[in-house]
C-alpha cells in the first residue's frame, strides 16, 4: 500500500510546462485528488529516491471547484499567485434541486477561461486545468457515448457536467471567432490519464479531449435530440453563455 505519492515532474512539465498554478478536475479513479494534495503540498520530484529521501520541488498553487462557488469567503480561492482576483460569474440555484455542487463546478471552468484569457492579454501565462479522465486498469471508461447520455446516472455525474461544460465553451469560442480566445482553450484544457507507480509517483500521460473522438459528434447529436421536458429554466441573469460573451468582450477593450 502506498502511503504517500508525488507527482512526476517531467510528466507535469510536459502537460503543464513550467507553471506556478493550476486547477484539478477529474474522476477518484483516475487519482484527481491525489494528484491535487501532491501539487499543493509540494511534492514533486524529477526522480525517484535511492535513499528514501525526497526532495521537494515547490509548492504549485491549486484551484479547486471553489472557483465557481459564490460566498466563498476564503479569498485564497480566487486569487492567483500574482494577487490577481479572479471573475466570477453568479451560480444559479436549481429550487429543489440539489445540483448547485455540479453548478459550481461548471461555472469555475468557464471562470478559469476568462481569467486565461484576460492573462494573455496581459503577457501572463495561462492556468492549465488538469483533467484526471483515464487511468491504468480503468474499470470504468469515460467514453462518448457516457458523457452525453441522457440516462439519469450518466448525465447526473458531476464529471461529465464539467467535460460538457468544457465542450459547451470550446464550441462557443468557435462561434465568437476571437483567435486568442481559441490559444487560450487550447493551452488551457489538458486530459491526463494518471498513473501511480509503485514507489509512489503520479505520472501524467496527455490524452486528447473527449469531444475529438470519432464518435463524438453522433454522440453529441443524440443527446441534442432527447432534451427531457422538465428541464428547469434558468433566469437570463444566470446564462453563463451570455456572461462568458460579455466578459470577454468587456477584457478585450
Amino acid at each position: 500500500m502506498i502511503s504517500l505519492t508525488y507527482v512526476d515532474r517531467k510528466s507535469f512539465n510536459y502537460c503543464c510546462g513550467h507553471t506556478k498554478q493550476v486547477m484539478v478536475y477529474g474522476w477518484s479513479q483516475c487519482f484527481f485528488m491525489l494528484i491535487a494534495e501532491a501539487l499543493s503540498l509540494g511534492r514533486i520530484i524529477s526522480k525517484p529516491s535511492l535513499t528514501g529521501r525526497v526532495k521537494y520541488e515547490g509548492k504549485i498553487k491549486v484551484f479547486s471547484y471553489l472557483l465557481g462557488k459564490e460566498g466563498t469567503k476564503d479569498r485564497n480561492e480566487f486569487t492567483t499567485v500574482e494577487n490577481r482576483i479572479i471573475r466570477r460569474i453568479p451560480v444559479y440555484q436549481h429550487k429543489g434541486r440539489g445540483d448547485y455542487h455540479a453548478a459550481a463546478c461548471k461555472a469555475a471552468i468557464t471562470n478559469l477561461i476568462l481569467e486565461n484569457y484576460d492573462r494573455i492579454l496581459h503577457d501572463l501565462p495561462i492556468i492549465p486545468l488538469i483533467f484526471a479522465i483515464d487511468t491504468k486498469n480503468n474499470k470504468h471508461p469515460s467514453t462518448p457515448k457516457t458523457i452525453t447520455s441522457r440516462e439519469k446516472s450518466l448525465n447526473d455525474l458531476v464529471t461529465h457536467k464539467e467535460i460538457r461544460r468544457c465542450y459547451r465553451i470550446t464550441e462557443l469560442v468557435k462561434e465568437l471567432d476571437i483567435p486568442e480566445l481559441d490559444d487560450v482553450i487550447q493551452n488551457t484544457f489538458c486530459f491526463v490519464k494518471s498513473i501511480v507507480k509503485k514507489d509512489g509517483r503520479i505520472i501524467l500521460k496527455r490524452r486528447k479531449a473527449p469531444w475529438e473522438s470519432k464518435s463524438w459528434k453522433a454522440a453529441w447529436k443524440t443527446r441534442g435530440k432527447s432534451i427531457p421536458e422538465d428541464k428547469p429554466i434558468k433566469p437570463e441573469e444566470y446564462h453563463w453563455q451570455r456572461h462568458f460573451v460579455e466578459l470577454s468582450k468587456d477584457y478585450d477593450i
